[in-house]
């Protein structure tokens, strides 16, 4: 696999850190802001830039910045030095670059909130003609995707039009923010190859697919039954979401589902494959999870990327890569921002021999 393209958000980050997020009309000290780069397209860019081992993988950026502040040149300049390809990613002169507003609560597990602006991001969305122009090359790819773009499932439907497109462009999709997004047909999650969800994520999909109804709840972070739950829920949902029957060796039909603190689930549908792996050992104590959800994905598909081979196990393969990818998230969430958090890959390497 010599490509990765990643097409989604550029935002700029705003992250204020407090110890308790105020109430509504009430005013509260924060105890530190800073300011950065961002958004998910940004940061998984980063994280597969700063995870890859072989020069040879190459990765490229497909989304949009703004003329009407500096933010857009600065992610380009960042980008480049990054060697990440810029070529596709477009300034329009009149919009604002996106933007983030990051909340984050050192009294409560350094969890974040996270409000966008898309900016610039909205005009992120081509027509037919112009993805055959981006895709093109009909060689092997890996395509990523989140929902900070506003029509991420027309690019998946586009990909998959034929069984020779979805042989050589393997599509991992990550739908956060879940609800930024209409699925109006339940058929488009078996096109796609490996989905990553955080736990919110893969409720919300349980509850579009009628696995749940809207009005029931999932359990809480601290709750003891919570790892439980979500690795009861995995198979209900793969079953749901109704995969056609395919060859064991493809790449297709993996779930993977990011528990935070508590660690990750992984499931192959053709393997049968349901494990659970713990959160990754910290080298220092947690400050910020911004970010760490792309870290992981970053670092899954560039393991993968370079690693996959298709006379090998693919449950190894993915454990392996999913090892490497819950390690360098552990790193991240001892680092305060977003693309600034992500180790690089002789830092994982030293400190974990991986």
């Amino acid at each position: 696999m010599s490509l990765i393209t990643v097409i989604g958000s550029l935002n700029y980050d705003i992250t204020t850190y407090v110890k308790v997020i105020p109430a509504a009309n009430e005013t509260k000290h924060a105890e530190d802001v800073q300011y950065n780069l961002g958004g998910k397209g940004f940061n998984q860019c980063i994280g597969l830039s700063k995870s890859r081992e072989k020069k040879e993988l190459e990765i490229r950026m497909i989304g949009s910045v703004g003329g009407k502040d500096n933010y857009g040149e600065l992610f380009l300049k960042n980008l480049k030095e990054n060697n990440v390809i810029t070529d596709n990613i477009l300034t329009f002169e009149q919009n604002a670059t996106g933007l983030a507003n990051i909340i984050v609560e050192s009294d409560k597990n350094y969890a974040n909130r996270i409000m966008v602006f898309p900016g610039a991001n909205a005009e992120t969305k081509f027509n037919k003609e112009q993805l055959s122009s981006l895709f093109e090359n009909k060689s092997s790819e890996f395509i990523v995707l989140q929902n900070e773009i506003p029509e991420p499932l027309a690019i998946i439907d586009f990909l998959t039009l034929s069984e020779k497109k979805l042989n050589s462009k393997f599509i991992i999709y990550n739908p956060s923010p879940f609800n930024a997004v209409k699925y109006n047909d339940e058929k488009m999650w078996s096109k796609i190859n490996v989905l990553i969800f955080n736990e919110i994520e893969i409720f919300q999909l349980a509850q579009t697919l009628n696995v749940f109804s809207e009005t029931e709840t999932a359990p809480k972070d601290n709750d003891k039954e919570f790892v439980e739950f979500f690795t009861n829920l995995t198979i209900p949902v793969a079953k749901a979401i109704n995969y056609p029957i395919k060859k064991l060796n493809r790449l297709s039909g993996i779930i993977i589902i990011t528990l935070g603190a508590h660690g990750y689930i992984y499931y192959n549908h053709y393997t049968s494959a349901l494990i659970f792996k713990p959160a990754s050992q910290l080298i220092a104590k947690p400050i910020d999870s911004t970010g760490c959800g792309d870290t992981f994905l970053g670092y899954l598909t560039t393991t993968l990327a370079e690693s996959l081979d298709p006379d090998s196990d693919l449950d190894t393969t993915l454990l392996h890569a999913l090892k490497i990818a819950n390690i360098a998230a552990g790193i991240a969430v001892t680092r305060t921002g977003a693309s600034s958090s992500v180790p690089y890959r002789d830092e994982v390497r030293t400190l974990f021999n991986v």
